[in-house]
């Protein structure tokens, strides 16, 4: 749930309404173009049932009902939607558009970890943007937030393909799940080229350490944060490792599809 107020949704609200000529509708948006721009920039389905209030569907509605029970993550790109469509058709004035920012500035101090929905896998959309999320986060020096949220991500993918292929992941860290995920990869000759699989022979010591990180270098826990510079390529070698582990297609049969 976001740490937006009621005031809070009302205020937005009204700014929208004020260039909408009906009640329950959102500025000029048909359902479909209402549900691509909420996918373009979240890449969840507006339509989906969680967004329904107690008193109905409409647009405006659901819009609100998003703003309330998604996590600030969500909320803060949804706004930031608004903000820029606003500007762009002239819906919104100087004014509101600073309010909006006020917003998004006060989510962004408010945002911890993210619950993870693996559900995420599903949709090329939302893998992308939290990528984009975690890389916006690197390059804000925000190190404790990428280092929890890339694990986060890391591992759930890793869960996801190990239980495709009948490799049992309760209660097992990323360390344990990446290394029988490799011998997988091994045994089945899912890789051929030597070095290849020397990089990820290698890349196995990186998760205890990575593991290590997550717990005791981000917000996951209140020790020291990971020097800078560790922290941004730890984040970007774990991104480019999951990219590379997504091309080889250990997806095929597996629940992700």
């Amino acid at each position: 749930m976001s740490n937006l107020k009621a005031a809070d949704i009302l205020i937005i609200q009204k700014m929208i309404e004020k260039k909408t000529k009906d009640k329950g509708l959102v500025w000029d948006f048909t359902n479909a173009s209402f549900n691509d721009f909420v996918e373009s920039y979240t890449g969840l389905d507006i339509y989906d049932d969680k967004y329904i209030a107690e008193d109905g569907g409409s647009k405006m509605k659901r819009l609100k009902m998003f703003l309330k029970v998604e996590e600030n993550t969500y909320v803060i790109m949804l706004l930031q939607g608004i903000s820029e469509y606003g500007k762009k058709r002239k819906y919104l004035c100087k004014s509101n558009i600073e309010e909006l920012e006020r917003y998004i500035r006060k989510l962004k101090k408010l945002e911890k970890n993210l619950k993870f929905d693996k559900s995420i896998f599903k949709s090329e959309k939302r893998v992308e943007l939290l990528i984009n999320d975690i890389n916006e986060k690197v390059a804000k020096k925000q190190f404790e937030l990428a280092i929890d949220r890339v694990h986060t991500f890391f591992k759930g993918y890793i869960e996801i393909i190990c239980e495709s292929k009948g490799i049992s992941i309760h209660d097992k860290s990323l360390d344990a799940l990446y290394g029988e995920l490799l011998k997988y990869i091994h045994d089945n000759e899912i890789i051929e080229e030597g070095v290849t699989k020397d990089i990820l022979s290698s890349s196995k010591k990186i998760m205890k350490s990575f593991d290590y990180a997550r717990n005791n270098r981000s917000f996951a826990h209140t020790n020291d944060i990971m020097k800078q510079n560790e922290a941004e390529f730890l984040c970007l070698y774990i991104i480019d490792l999951y990219k590379f582990l997504s091309k080889i297609n250990l997806e095929k049969d597996s629940s992700i599809e």
